[in-house]
């Protein structure tokens, strides 16, 4: 809701023009939050609750003001060129692609982990150590857990200690990582009103999703 009140191209937009796109965000939402619409122009209307004229002026508003990704191809079927229209809204389509690769490394993360092996004799001494080990550098550990927790990680694994993420740390990181993006375009909306405090933040940001990124094993 943030995000459509605020958003300064939307606001160069019609009145009409912003009423369709708030059904298209809802149509999107209620599908797959892909951020794609497609279909035929009078396809959309319908789905949209407008008419096919209403609608053309509509993605002539959107295109023109850059408020979305727009696409558009006529094909033509049974003899008569048909319209066909693509809306993308970039922001739920990034974040849909980060949900699709996270949900692709924890199914390999899964299907790499080998749940039915039996705990033997030798894995019990061997998990004991490795908790005697543990105990040795709490307190160094204690230390180290000042850093904040990108910080921490990018040391653990510049030293080698690194292990790999668990299920539950690679949502948290993700939920990380969105809600530093949402900031970051939040901010790139407003650039040309920034003032010191806020270009600090934005840098800050920046490099926050660039090792979230890292230790989720996305290109930055």
């Amino acid at each position: 809701m943030d995000d459509w009140l605020t958003d300064p191209a939307l606001s160069k937009c019609e009145p009409a023009t912003r009423g369709i796109w708030a059904d298209a965000l809802c149509a999107m939402a209620k599908e797959d939050r892909s951020g794609v619409l497609h279909g035929s122009l009078e396809q959309l209307a319908q789905v949209l609750r407008a008419t096919p004229a209403e609608l053309r002026r509509a993605l002539n508003d959107i295109k023109a003001t850059k408020t979305a990704d727009l696409r558009v191809c006529n094909r033509t079927v049974d003899g008569h060129v048909t319209m066909y229209v693509t809306l993308i809204n970039r922001r739920m389509r990034r974040e849909w692609k980060a949900r699709k690769h996270c949900s692709e490394r924890v199914s390999k993360h899964r299907a790499k982990a080998d749940v039915t092996t039996p705990v033997t004799v030798e894995k019990q001494k061997c998990n004991a150590g490795e908790l005697e080990a543990r105990a040795r550098v709490r307190v160094q550990g204690a230390r180290a857990a000042r850093l904040p927790p990108v910080a921490r990680a990018r040391a653990r694994a510049e030293s080698g200690s690194a292990a790999p993420l668990s299920d539950a740390q690679l949502i948290f990181h993700e939920k990380g990582l969105k809600r530093v993006e949402k900031r970051v375009e939040q901010l790139w909306n407003y650039k040309s009103q920034w003032d010191d405090k806020e270009r600090e933040e934005y840098k800050t940001l920046k490099f926050r999703r660039k090792e979230i990124m890292k230790l989720l094993g996305m290109t930055a």
